[in-house]
């Protein structure tokens, strides 16, 4: 029996590992089909009072979006027309404020047939296996749900609040824009 959970405790962590690579590959090199599909665990919608709109640029984005007490600075790509990937910026250096480690990456959408904004938070789900596998076969699977469910409810807290922060920020820059339609979905 005991060369059974051995077994499964390695499969299991060779099960994280791969998940985790998958993962941080796409998170580093800002994959479309990472940041576009994923577990959501935030979606904010906002309606636009106009049909046709257009984003602000990713440098205004991400200047309004600079390091505070609350979080590191949010990076945005643009990986399609009207479409943008967003996360915490990895390199910066943070010698104040609070650090959290990301649970979600983000996706944000012009959609102008609908006329709206859409801001989603994808689940980094290496984030509760790393946690359940470390804690889990270390220590006891009881003690790795515990503390899954504490450092997971900071860190979405925490992220909740920057990406509404996202939400608003987009919905004040937007400007109308009769010349350019953006179909993202």
């Amino acid at each position: 029996m005991e060369n059974l959970n051995e077994i499964a405790s390695n499969a299991l962590g060779l099960l994280v590992l791969f998940v985790s690579v998958t993962e941080l590959i796409g998170y580093l090199t800002w994959g479309k089909r990472y940041f576009r599909f994923g577990i959501p665990i935030f979606i904010r919608q906002i309606p636009m009072h106009r049909s046709t709109f257009a984003a602000p640029s990713v440098s205004q984005m991400e200047v309004s979006m600079s390091s505070s007490f609350w979080g590191p600075s949010i990076k945005f790509k643009e990986i399609g027309q009207g479409e943008y990937a967003f996360r915490n910026a990895i390199s910066e250096i943070r010698f104040w404020g609070f650090r959290y480690p990301p649970i979600m990456h983000g996706y944000l959408a012009y959609v102008n047939d609908k006329a709206e904004i859409v801001v989603k938070g994808y689940l980094i789900v290496a984030y509760p296996l790393l946690i359940l596998y470390i804690f889990g076969v270390v220590i006891s699977f009881e003690t790795g749900l515990i503390l899954l469910g504490v450092f997971a409810s900071f860190s979405y807290l925490f992220q909740v609040i920057r990406f509404n922060t996202v939400a608003n920020m987009v919905t004040n820059l937007s400007t109308p824009s009769s010349s350019q339609a953006v179909n993202a979905g």
